[in-house]
């Protein structure tokens, strides 16, 4: 029987090794998966992807087409 449990996850992967975390069931799992943490054996891009804020643009509204 494979026991995955518990798992060590990681915010950053290889890029930070010291903000991790250990999860000891699924439940904890979902929670810091939705903050981001993941496997390092996982590529980034199968991380769960957040709404990307963009800054608003300074300047006049355009003006509408008559």
């Amino acid at each position: 029987m494979n026991n995955e449990y518990p798992k060590q996850l990681y915010r950053k992967g290889w890029d930070d090794l010291s903000d991790t975390i250990v999860v000891r069931n699924e439940e904890e799992e979902g929670d810091v998966r939705a903050e981001g943490f993941r496997m390092l054996s996982e590529p980034e891009d199968e991380q769960p992807e957040t709404p990307e804020v963009k800054p608003a643009r300074a300047g006049r509204k355009p003006k509408a087409a008559e």
